[in-house]
């Protein structure tokens, strides 16, 4: 199962017990793709060893868990598994997140982004101070983008620290810290000691309290560039997030250099696109010129 999984370049595994049968599900591209049943009874099994794995406590069955284990797949490359169990009305469910440790180019102009919204993101990441907030549902990319950006300006002239919960991805010449709250070490309390290193550069995973998001402001205001996410269904709305959160206009306006909110775009498959005809009226809707309209 994790070896197809792995083939097919998906990000997570979707384990859940039905009424007569374990349901397998991957999500591909974005999108929840169903692979198959297994028999119902494979499923103590199944989720037991997964547990052993992820170092999670087997006896505990009522209780949500989080665990994780390194897979080194069939073609050598090595996989850091997230695993979350869940209690559910039919049984569990457990879902598999797959990470890739090959290191990964991030590069912003291999990302898709048209020129001008390239040109965009360069000049705010170059930035001496200030902060850049991305936006978007979960999956969307957003970790990426802002990894890309750190990649731009990683140079030996300047620390530049990431926290993050967890650490996804390695960047080679960055200190990256993860957060344990088991360990009473959450986003403010980590960013308080993170601006004690000396860093340039933030990257501060999520913004999910009002002690971070002040933490965050003061370090952009004191000549730090600070890279964020945020929870917001849109780019307009975080500007209201962020007031609810106890931080003002005026220090908003100081501080605030670009909010982007990124959506991925589905693309066709390359091996079984093909023409496809349009009404001349939709097409006048969009451009003067004679464009090709493809479908999969």
């Amino acid at each position: 199962m994790l070896e197809k999984a792995i083939n097919l370049n998906a990000s997570d595994i979707h384990l859940e017990i039905q009424k007569d049968f374990l349901r397998v599900r991957f999500r591909i591209d974005g999108v929840l793709q169903e692979m198959g049943k297994l028999s119902k009874e494979l499923s103590p099994q199944i989720f037991s060893r997964m547990k052993i794995l992820g170092d999670m406590d087997i006896a505990v069955q009522r209780q949500p868990q989080d665990g994780h284990y390194s897979y080194l797949a069939k073609n050598h490359s090595h996989f850091d598994l997230r695993i979350s169990t869940i209690p559910a009305q039919k049984g569990k469910k457990m879902v598999l997140r797959l990470l890739d440790q090959i290191p990964v180019t991030h590069n912003l102009e291999a990302l898709g982004f048209f020129e001008e919204d390239l040109s965009v993101l360069k000049n705010a990441c170059r930035a001496a101070s200030g902060m850049v907030i991305m936006v978007g549902p979960t999956g969307s990319g957003k970790t990426t983008t802002l990894y890309a950006m750190l990649n731009l300006i990683n140079s030996p002239s300047r620390n530049i620290l990431t926290i993050e919960n967890p650490v996804e991805y390695e960047l080679p010449g960055i200190t990256q810290i993860s957060i344990d709250p088991d360990q009473d070490l959450d986003f403010s309390k980590t960013l308080r000691a993170a601006l004690r290193q000396d860093p340039d550069v933030i990257l501060i995973g999520e913004i999910r309290d009002e002690e971070t998001a002040e933490i965050a402001v003061k370090a952009a205001l004191t000549g730090h560039l600070v890279l964020t996410t945020l929870h917001s269904r849109d780019a307009l709305t975080v500007i209201q997030r962020l007031k609810n959160l106890g931080i003002s206009a005026d220090l908003l306006s100081e501080t605030l250099n670009l909010i982007v909110y990124q959506k991925l775009v589905r693309r066709l498959c390359r091996h079984h696109q093909r023409e496809r005809k349009t009404a001349e009226t939709a097409v006048e809707q969009v451009t003067t010129e004679e464009p090709r309209f493809m479908k999969s």
